[in-house]
């Protein structure tokens, strides 16, 4: 009798995509034949064949055929990549599939489903490859080196931001991802707030019955250890569907400064300020479940329950050194800080689709509960008195945010080729921050009544919005349109008897022309005005206590900043873009030193004056070697000009600087079916108001290995391997002082990590939806 085997497999495409609905053909040389068709994980079994030598046959729609030829002396297992059938159109032959990078009217969209960088990386991962965009450690991004950019995930404004935001992404495999669009001027439709442009992350979300998702594990390695993980569970019937996302981590880190700071008063004094963090540990727990149930083919309900938790312990500890023509003076400073942070988001919102009529309508209610509480202990003791208190005080902070939104969003075609959009919005805000303030005063802790406090803060925000846009013909589309927004403002300090009000009506207006000279060249001009709202703890006026001479405290009276934009875009065989952009900002805030004389430094915030900004961009997004090498390619160069007109601080400054980010992109690198990635940016200085941050740079690499017949991915990547961002140089001046600071990041590190995906992958993409109040939770953080 012949010995029989079986013989196994995968078919997966060139981004290690697993087929499912896919042909296969065996066929012997004696004329047998056995047919089968790849399951919804692209696998395929065929049991009980003789030995002996075969030909294997795979053919689906969409995609080539390929066949292997086996000779069959054991159980086998292969894998089989097909490659996209080309289209035949009037004799050229071209491949049904989006561009990589592309430019609409409004924004710019990266269609990441159509590269290799799905496969095994997460969304974060994605973002750092991202043309025009700028993605660095600890949850740092950027837009063309424009700071303020805002975070949305299927057009929802993500509550995270920092590094919550990056352990956030990073728990989410990138092959959910459809598109990231990179909007530089957000049209009316979106909220105000957004001065450094908005990156939206379009995923996709299971539509097969049953449940699946994906576990991941990660490790990262700096001078302190660094663990997190994460849970995707998705469940969803003909009618119902739900997802579970559950994250966590345990961050240890380390961050030290040493501030020189001159005193230019008749003191005439020089002080030295250390202080060293130690993070040990921060412990954050984050749990997201969103549902939607479909009453119709055209109505959809749904809702989602968002919570995070996060606890830290701090141990923060110094000297301050003060030196005058006659004496020297040394300090030993201890501050341990613990701060428990909880978050709780809840969002209900309906959907009524009528493609019939090409009609849409979305309505959201929101809520959001931010919970802040954090205690200090600060004792500074005099080097020649060691065991005596020479300043010491405790402090108990509690901040209550609680935030209630409504919004609808109307769209249709109207005058047959123009498409109305309209929108409504309201939200109501309070914030409730409590101050106990102690002093240390021979051994015992006495409650100050002058520096304990009680601040409220209530915003009123009425939103209008319209905007219409139409193709004219077949190369030229406009889009205008215009937001309203009214703010009231009320908050007071009740143990100082305090309050301010503020009031102001805004029309923020958009205009868009896009013109296709041809197949390859594309032209487009924005225009937009907007706002930037102060974050609520940076108007909060509670003083905190960093050393004996070194302060920190907010500004209630802050008022927004104004900006306009406008951009001028250059698309050439969209692999190549050149802008030209100009930002007008008025009433900028910042936090800027300024001397309580003597010798005591207060970081206050301050509406501090005016910036022109003229910038020239070019991005280059090519492929080099075709499925095996692309290179993303960015350069900016701004010409910044500020008038600065604060305490102390009147300056008019003149700086250029420059940003450069080169992303690289290996596919089966040298055939070992492992990608590879290398990232590299440049920094020169930044100048913001009377502060000057020194230039750097910083370079990565990471590599990945799938492997499909077991639905997982191995990746492992190091960040800043030159160890170029562990000291960042602060200079600022005022009329009082200069303060020369360095500052020791922790941000070399390794990194490895395991992403194992279960049941389906086959997936949707999600209607468009935005909760009511996604400005206001952004600027909790």
């Amino acid at each position: 009798m012949w010995a029989q085997y079986g013989l196994q497999g995968i078919v997966a495409d060139n981004n290690h995509q697993l087929l499912p609905n896919m042909h296969v053909a065996l066929s012997g040389t004696g004329g047998q034949v056995y047919n089968s068709v790849t399951g919804k994980t692209g696998r395929f079994s065929f049991d009980n064949l003789p030995q002996g030598a075969y030909a294997l046959k795979v053919n689906g729609m969409g995609y080539s055929a390929d066949s292997l030829q086996i000779h069959l002396l054991k159980d086998t297992f292969v894998t089989i990549t097909l490659k996209p059938a080309p289209t035949e159109l009037k004799g050229a032959t071209i491949t049904a599939a989006k561009p990589v990078f592309e430019k609409k009217i409004d924004r710019f969209v990266f269609n990441v489903q159509n590269t290799s960088l799905v496969a095994g990386n997460n969304v974060w991962d994605v973002l750092k490859q991202t043309p025009l965009v700028n993605a660095r450690e600890p949850g740092t991004l950027s837009i063309l080196g424009l700071q303020g950019v805002s975070v949305y995930i299927n057009n929802r404004r993500s509550i995270l931001s920092g590094r919550d935001l990056q352990q956030y992404l990073s728990s989410l495999p990138a092959d959910n991802i459809t598109s990231i669009e990179v909007i530089t001027v957000p049209s009316s439709k979106y909220e105000a707030g957004n001065p450094g442009g908005i990156i939206n992350i379009l995923l996709r979300k299971d539509e097969s019955t049953g449940l699946n998702g994906s576990i991941n594990l990660a490790d990262r390695q700096a001078t302190y250890n660094t663990p997190s993980g994460g849970l995707q569970l998705n469940y969803r019937n003909r009618r119902f569907g739900q997802q579970l996302l559950v994250n966590g981590s345990s961050r240890s880190a380390f961050f030290y400064s040493d501030n020189i700071i001159n005193y230019l008063g008749n003191t005439r004094q020089q002080e030295l300020v250390h202080n060293q963090t130690i993070k040990k540990p921060e412990n954050s727990v984050g749990i997201s479940t969103s549902a939607d149930y479909t009453i119709s083919p055209s109505s959809t309900l749904g809702g989602t329950i968002d919570f995070r938790t996060t606890h830290s312990n701090d141990h923060n500890s110094g000297f301050n050194e003060i030196n005058t023509a006659n004496q020297k003076q040394q300090y030993t400073n201890t501050n341990p800080e613990t701060r428990n942070t909880n978050f709780l988001s809840l969002n209900l919102n309906y959907q009524y689709l009528d493609k019939k009529h090409k009609r849409e309508l979305a309505i959201s209610a929101d809520y959001f509960n931010y919970q802040n509480n954090q205690q200090a202990e600060f004792f500074s003791y005099n080097k020649q008195t060691p065991g005596v208190v020479h300043n010491g005080n405790r402090t108990d902070t509690r901040q209550l945010i609680n935030n209630y939104a409504i919004k609808a969003d109307y769209s249709q075609l109207i005058l047959k080729k123009v498409k109305m959009e309209a929108g409504v919005r309201y939200s109501h805000t309070r914030t409730n921050n409590l101050l106990a303030f102690d002093n240390f005063t021979n051994g015992n802790w006495i409650p100050n009544s002058l520096r304990s406090n009680d601040f409220t803060y209530q915003e009123w925000i009425s939103a209008a919005y319209i905007s219409l846009s139409k193709k004219i013909n077949t190369q030229l589309e406009v889009k205008a349109g215009a937001r309203l927004e009214q703010t009231n403002l009320k908050n007071g300090l009740a143990t100082a008897k305090e309050s301010y009000d503020q009031h102001y009506l805004n029309v923020f207006p958009t205009a868009y022309i896009n013109y296709t000279i041809n197949d390859n060249n594309t032209l487009s001009f924005s225009v937009k005005s907007d706002i930037r709202r102060p974050a609520y703890v940076q108007l909060n006026p509670f003083i905190f206590v960093i050393s004996d001479k070194y302060l920190v405290k907010g500004n209630p009276e802050l008022r927004p900043s104004n900006s306009i934009m406008m951009e001028l875009a250059y698309t050439m065989y969209r692999d190549y873009i050149f802008m030209a952009r100009y930002t007008k900002n008025t009433r900028l805030f910042e936090q800027i030193a300024i001397v309580i004389p003597p010798d005591t430094t207060l970081l206050d915030r301050f509406n501090y004056g005016n910036a022109d900004n003229w910038s020239v961009a070019s991005v280059i997004n090519k492929s080099i070697i075709k499925d095996r090498w692309k290179v993303s390619l960015t350069n900016t160069l701004t010409l910044q000009r500020q008038q600065v007109d604060a305490p102390q601080t009147h300056i008019r400054t003149s700086d250029y600087l420059y940003m450069c980010n080169l992303s690289q992109q290996f596919t089966n690198l040298f055939g070992s079916k492992i990608d590879a990635s290398i990232n590299g940016s440049y920094f020169s200085k930044m100048v913001t108001a009377n502060s000057e941050i020194s230039g750097f740079g910083e370079a990565g690499i990471g590599f990945t290995r799938n492997i499909p017949a077991h639905n997982l991915s191995v990746s492992f990547y190091a960040g800043d391997i030159f160890n170029t961002q562990r000291l960042k140089h602060f200079y600022s001046i005022n009329e009082l002082s200069v303060s020369d600071m360095t500052g020791f990041s922790d941000t070399r590190y390794i990194r490895l990590s395991i992403v194992k995906k279960i049941g389906s992958n086959k997936v949707k993409t999600v209607r468009k939806k935005d909760p009511g109040n996604s400005e206001e939770a952004n600027r909790t953080r």
